[in-house]
């Protein structure tokens, strides 16, 4: 019997991360996002963790130490409602 149905590419996880990187990267170049912060973490790094969220969805948010330096944001609390403005991405290394 012959299969008719067309043959799917097959990802490596390093191709599809990598690939997801590349088309976010190139499709939300500069984006703003409106959300509450939760589980802020200044690392000894100097870089600001936290997840952004609302009541249907949260995403992980990353402000690196140069970035956190020159910004305005001040003190930034769980809890607290702000815009963060940046580039969308996804760390190939941890999907």
């Amino acid at each position: 019997m012959v299969n008719s149905l067309p043959e799917e590419r097959i990802f490596k996880v390093s191709e599809l991360t990598q690939l997801l990187k590349l088309t976010l990267e190139s499709q939300f170049a500069s984006i703003q996002v409106l959300g509450e912060a939760s589980g802020v973490v200044l690392a000894s790094s100097g870089h600001l963790y936290f997840t952004l969220k609302d009541s249907a969805g949260a995403m992980k948010v990353v402000m690196f130490r140069g970035n956190l330096l020159k910004s305005t944001l001040g003190k930034l609390e769980n809890g607290q409602q702000i815009i963060v403005r940046g580039v969308l991405s996804v760390y190939p290394a941890r999907g």
